[in-house]
């Protein structure tokens, strides 16, 4: 769970890059408005949300959830590093977590 500013930082992020509202951001994802309603709940962005705008906007994780700090847009020929400082774990048993459909 992200302490309640970061958790609305990030969701309003993800919501102006799209230029949408929640319902819209749910089709967006190919998701229910449940799924997003239990996102705002838990006061999680669940990952299968920041790996989806990654490979369809190239949008950085990090900066959707810690903003200006990184870079917004991630290019194939992006150096990547081993620093994960101030991310938070994914954990297998969050809803959301499957990759699937």
């Amino acid at each position: 769970m992200l302490p309640d500013y970061v958790f609305e930082e990030a969701y309003r992020r993800i919501q102006e890059e799209l230029g949408v509202g929640s319902q819209q951001m749910a089709d967006w994802l190919g998701l229910s408005q449940a799924s997003v309603f239990g996102a705002r709940v838990r006061k999680s962005i669940p990952a299968v949300w920041l790996l989806q705008l990654f490979l369809k906007r190239k949008l950085n994780p990090l900066w959707m959830l810690h903003g200006d700090v990184h870079k917004k847009y991630l290019q194939p020929t992006d150096e990547v590093t081993d620093d994960v400082s101030g991310v938070a774990p994914i954990k297998p048993d969050t809803p959301n977590f499957a990759m699937s459909g």
